[in-house]
């Protein structure tokens, strides 16, 4: 989810939009190079082309010095531990950056909104529902050929899956509330999460000939359990929805426009270009490079648990897989299309410099 505040009296322009990104790794775009030196990195992952990044560019491209961003996104951020408490949980990219003894903790991405902020961009919900969790399970599960769905909706996963829901509506409510109390004249904007698994494209989500887990997909995930786990993601973004309809925000839909874009497209073989079809990747997939972006080392983007899977594979079992832990996130063109569909948002809202009515 991602949110937007503006003061009415910076509509003048008279000095930058103050902006402040906050949000999880869905928002700081994760799998999208560049990323900090791992000499500098704070273990969010945050990506120097992520779509805030991307759209500031936009903006201030148009009309120098439109907006002054403060980016704070950060990787496995949740509600109660991201955006309004300490983080701890710090990952990267890039793997190799790491201090002995870990990141320190971040404090809250609430802090940086501040009374004289002007807009403010929000992305969380999908690690408090524990999206990651249900994915890695349907994982698991498919790998000995069982579906997910019913594990979730009447097997052992039934209490997790509930208490996900329930931690998600008061993670959101909270969220919300909190953007409200440290900017009070703010005007929100909400985004939800981009299609993973769409219907146009479900039907490619299959593993590769003799059931061998394709890693550029969905993984070991059953064929049948994509139309189930599309579900819950487009109930997740309902939840969101309503959140911000409920806090008087102006949703915006990252899904409709990503629907046949998904993580079940195929991947170019890594002599050919990136697919530009495909604007979510798999589990391990190739990078899309971002326009004017070299190609980083390979110790900031390969992570141990690639390694883990490849080598609890059978002797003889090939290893589909990309280069890059990227666990269905977006890639650059994602990244380019939340950018877009924000666009579309700031300028329905006066928040451009073409959407700018003179005198306004």
């Amino acid at each position: 989810m991602a949110v937007l505040t503006v003061h009415g009296a910076a509509a003048q322009q008279n000095k930058p939009l103050k902006w402040a990104a906050l949000g999880d790794s869905y928002m700081a775009d994760v799998a999208v190079p560049p990323w900090q030196s791992p000499a500098e990195a704070d273990g969010c992952g945050r990506s120097g082309r992520n779509w805030e990044q991307q759209l500031a560019t936009r903006l201030n491209t148009q009309s120098p010095n439109w907006v002054n961003l403060t980016d704070v996104t950060c990787g496995s951020a949740t509600v109660d531990a991201g955006i309004l408490g300490k983080q701890t949980a710090l990952v990267g990219p890039p793997y190799n950056g790491a201090p002995e003894g870990g990141y320190p903790a971040r404090p809250p991405q609430i802090d940086v909104v501040t009374a004289d902020t002007d807009i403010v961009t929000v992305g969380i919900g999908g690690n408090d529902l524990g999206f990651g969790p249900i994915l890695t399970k349907c994982m698991e599960l498919g790998s000995e050929n069982h579906r997910c769905q019913p594990y979730f909706e009447t097997g052992e996963g039934r209490p997790q899956l509930d208490a996900g829901w329930r931690t998600l509506r008061t993670g959101l409510a909270a969220t919300m509330a909190a953007i409200k109390q440290h900017a009070p004249n703010a005007k929100v904007f909400v985004l939800g999460y981009p299609a993973v698994a769409g219907a146009p494209i479900q039907s490619q989500c299959t593993r590769e000939i003799l059931g061998i887990p394709n890693f550029y997909k969905l993984g070991p995930m059953m064929k049948d359990d994509a139309p189930w786990f599309d579900e819950i993601e487009q109930a997740l973004n309902f939840k969101v929805e309503n959140a911000a309809e409920t806090a008087g925000a102006t949703y915006v839909d990252t899904y409709t426009s990503s629907i046949a874009h998904g993580a079940c497209l195929p991947s170019n073989s890594a002599n050919q270009p990136p697919n530009p079809d495909k604007w979510m990747y798999g589990i391990f997939d190739k990078l899309v490079l971002p326009p004017g972006v070299s190609k980083p080392a390979k110790p900031e983007y390969h992570c141990a648990g690639r390694d883990e899977v490849e080598n609890s594979l059978p002797v003889g079992v090939p290893f589909i897989a990309g280069e890059a832990c990227t666990f269905v996130h977006p890639n650059y063109y994602g990244a380019q299309n939340q950018a877009e569909q924000a666009y579309r948002a700031f300028e329905s809202a006066g928040l451009t410099p073409t959407g700018l009515t003179a005198g306004s």
